[in-house]
């Protein structure tokens, strides 16, 4: 598990990495920096609604407690989903056989450790199975 999270992480933190360093993240066009800034906002906003004695980089439950407030209330992976809006927003102006790999090799890996993440909150917190049921993984009412 620990395994998986790791080089996910470490995928996704590379993209952003190599999409800055290469001029491809941010961009002065309204159509790409509001996306980003509410990918920003979004994470900053699931962060602060996770207690701080739960919060880990890594998928491991500290504390089998279900965390339904802020955008958890709507979608299960709220941080997974600002990553990918921030890659992503990166990657469609700038669209280019590299760039559309590197987009399609985050969501690979987030996709993977959202499986695997899953499997593990299933096992450990009580009434997970019920609050996927009713939320979707990355974008509310869709998916």
């Amino acid at each position: 598990m620990k395994l998986v999270s790791r080089i996910a992480g470490l995928v996704n933190l590379l993209a952003l990495v190599w999409l800055g360093f290469t001029g491809q993240l941010l961009s002065r066009s309204p159509f790409v920096f509001v996306p980003q800034l509410l990918a920003v906002a979004l994470s900053f906003w699931a962060r602060f609604a996770f207690p701080a004695s739960q919060f880990s980089v890594h998928p491991e439950p500290r504390q089998p407690r279900l965390i339904e407030a802020g955008p958890y209330r709507w979608i299960r992976h709220p941080m997974y989903t600002s990553m990918q809006a921030l890659v992503w927003s990166g990657v469609l102006p700038h669209l280019s056989p590299v760039t559309l790999a590197v987009g399609a090799i985050t969501t690979f890996a987030v996709v993977v450790r959202i499986a695997d993440e899953e499997k593990l909150l299933r096992e450990r917190i009580p009434g997970y199975e019920e609050y996927a049921k009713r939320t979707k993984r990355f974008v509310p009412f869709v998916f």
